[in-house]
């Protein structure tokens, strides 16, 4: 009996993703509401994951499998490395860059609080009172959470933002995707040893994958100004590049792993380590980023 390899668990992840999307319109109207879907808000591992099968409409979830099984295909398919042909490598993959694309939106949310507290520090420096009255009956102590009111007030877009930020669902597979699609281009340029296992992507592939990650690096919400209500648009831009970044990662430590080992050994070992890798990621995921 054949065992299964990594195109087998490429069509179970589309399928189970298409098996879901039926089971939330149809026979589970929970799924609407996105209760247990990730956010910076509920970062738990197994909220990630289960965030990696949900998707919010048919569009969605289109582009994402058409995506997935096109540069999926290319990296784990059609290649003649047994390496990257192992389950393994496939799981390690599209499940660590979707868990880097969420670890990446959790920390791009804690350096939107660091900004806003250093706004709030400057808010309260500017009204500081240096009267030798407010000094001697400690007029500023007194007066702090009126300011912190007041800076809060004066910062409401930005409060607002954050808020949305922390607490939007972040559904669907897209960073896994874009994990993916970050392999297809590493695995296009790298060579292990003298033979080259993939194919050569061609040049208007490149550039379709540049231009679609500028597009990203422009709309994602690096600074808190770019957190208000009107520039939302429901996209999770850091977790597509935290993806992208992760798949890049992973595809270049397989890569490093078969270079200058036989192609049968590394893929036993590969096997067997990713397992233990993929399980430490989850644990120091949930104890990093818990609540």
């Amino acid at each position: 009996m054949m065992k299964p390899d990594a195109s087998f668990f490429l069509k179970v992840t589309l399928f189970a993703n298409g098996a879901v999307f039926v089971f939330q319109e149809h026979y589970y109207p929970y799924f609407k509401n996105y209760g247990d879907a990730f956010s910076v808000h509920n970062r738990s591992v197994v909220s990630m994951i289960y965030s990696m099968f949900v998707h919010n409409d048919l569009h969605h979830l289109a582009s994402n499998m058409i995506g997935l099984w096109i540069y999926g295909r290319e990296v784990f398919v059609k290649t003649s490395s047994p390496l990257w042909k192992s389950p393994a490598v496939f799981v390690c993959v599209f499940f660590g860059a979707g868990l880097i694309g969420f670890y990446g939106t959790i920390l791009v949310a804690s350096l939107h609080d660091l900004e806003f507290a250093r706004k709030m520090e400057n808010f309260r420096r500017a009204h500081h009172c240096s009267h030798w009255l407010c000094q001697e009956f400690e007029l500023n102590s007194l007066f702090r959470p009126v300011v912190d009111a007041w800076g809060q007030l004066e910062h409401t877009n930005m409060s607002i933002g954050r808020l949305s930020y922390k607490t939007a669902p972040r559904i669907g597979a897209s960073s896994a995707v874009y994990g993916v699609m970050a392999a297809r281009l590493y695995t296009s340029v790298a060579v292990s040893g003298d033979v080259i296992h993939h194919a050569k992507m061609h040049s208007h592939e490149i550039g379709f994958l540049v231009l679609r990650l500028a597009s990203e690096v422009v709309a994602a919400p690096w600074r808190l100004e770019n957190l208000t209500l009107s520039d939302n648009d429901n996209v999770d831009h850091v977790g597509h590049i935290s993806g992208f970044v992760g798949g890049l990662a992973i595809a270049w430590s397989v890569q490093r792993l078969s270079l200058g080992r036989r192609q049968r050994t590394a893929t036993d070992g590969f096997t067997k380590y990713s397992m233990y890798y993929a399980a430490v990621l989850a644990i120091i995921g949930f104890h990093i980023f818990r609540k």
